[in-house]
């Protein structure tokens, strides 16, 4: 009598690859996961090249940047980098690159405080984050949260 070697079709050993493998299948098949899904509730995660060249440009001081000292000085934020310089956020622009922003000198930060050094028209302000002041307004600063 010959007996043919068979190897088992099904192994119970084989169960945690095989639903693995059913997991994955149905993954990619869902529609979130296929690449001509239609992306353009995600907004847009990189700039554009015109952009690129605006944010190049005022890098390198050719850019337009306003003359007029703003009407409202508002602080958005601060933070203090590795190399222990402070960048602050004035009017929704940074001074990263230069610590003029449309008219604002910015000073300092006094984190013990929480306040921005400004100069705005030869007047001197302190800021915290959230607060703004107008030009032609009372002295006093007014938060906006």
């Amino acid at each position: 009598m010959i007996r043919a070697a068979l190897a088992p079709a099904f192994s119970p050993a084989l169960i945690p690859s095989l639903i693995t493998v059913m997991v994955l299948a149905l993954l990619l098949r869902a529609p979130g996961a296929r690449a001509e899904t239609d992306a353009s509730g995600l907004g847009q995660l990189f700039t554009s090249p015109a952009q690129r060249a605006q944010i190049d440009a005022r890098r390198a001081g050719k850019g337009a940047r306003p003359a007029a000292a703003a009407r409202v000085v508002r602080v958005d934020g601060f933070m203090r980098r590795s190399d222990g310089r402070s960048v602050v956020w004035v009017n929704g622009q940074s001074t990263l690159e230069d610590k003029r922003v449309q008219g604002v000198s910015v000073g300092g930060v006094n984190e013990r405080d929480n306040q921005v050094r400004l100069r705005v028209k030869g007047r001197s302000l302190r800021l915290k984050p959230g607060q703004s002041w107008q030009l032609d307004a009372k002295p006093r600063p007014q938060s906006s949260r």
